[in-house]
């Protein structure tokens, strides 16, 4: 499959980094679509000297319907701790919905997990 790549003003998007438009080569994160179970899964990450900026929002925002639709899928999965504000209002303002707040292993620890979803 070939790599899925999105431009917009600030970003170059691909299935596998985030980097500034303006700056090229330089990858300030990432954004991908993860299988888990039989569905799927959005994963994100800004690198701390770019968080604040809206990229993750920008990203998720323009990755999301298209790897969707690539995918031939109907919804997709954003997972987040619990006290994870800023990835909380990202997945918020890219209209996600939060399906369930509970506790689980998190990256190998006993945490509070909200598990949201988009759906087309």
């Amino acid at each position: 499959m070939d790599t899925l790549k999105i431009i917009t003003d600030r970003l170059i998007i691909t299935e596998f980094n985030v980097s500034m438009a303006e700056i090229v080569h330089e990858n300030i994160g990432y954004v991908q679509a993860v299988p888990i179970g039989d569905e799927w899964e959005v994963g994100y990450h800004i690198a701390s000297k770019y968080t604040g900026n809206g990229y993750a929002t920008e990203a998720v925002k323009a990755f999301v319907p298209l790897i969707m639709k690539r995918l031939n899928i109907k919804r997709i999965w954003g997972i987040c701790r619990g006290d994870n504000i800023a990835s909380c209002r990202v997945l918020e303002k890219c209209s996600f919905s939060l399906k369930e707040k509970c506790f689980g292993d998190y990256k190998g620890q006993n945490q509070e997990i909200y598990k949201y979803v988009y759906e087309m």
